[in-house]
């Protein structure tokens, strides 16, 4: 989806450069570059929100909290967002 819509993904560029900051020095942050950083914010989210759906939402939790003190500080919007797509008739 990344590669699909890029010119759309490269207009928020600039939030690469907040996300560096919280990159911990010795722990591989899951993206090196800009484009995997979308990726990795995408699975993450994905995963939380599929462990919301089975009811497993103790592991979400801890998922959301780990992963934002990873760097992933953009994954609360995209939990949002995916579920508002997911409750209307929005093309994926």
């Amino acid at each position: 989806m990344t590669d699909k819509y890029y010119d759309l993904v490269q207009t928020y560029d600039y939030a690469y450069e907040k996300l560096k900051k919280y990159k911990l020095p010795a722990f591989l942050s899951g993206y090196g570059d800009f484009k995997e950083c979308v990726n990795e914010h995408f699975v993450r989210a994905i995963a939380i929100h599929l462990m919301k759906k089975i009811n497993q939402k103790e592991t979400a939790d801890e998922l959301l909290r780990d992963d934002l003190n990873s760097g992933y500080k953009f994954i609360p919007g995209i939990l949002k967002n995916l579920i508002i797509m997911m409750q209307t008739d929005l093309p994926s």
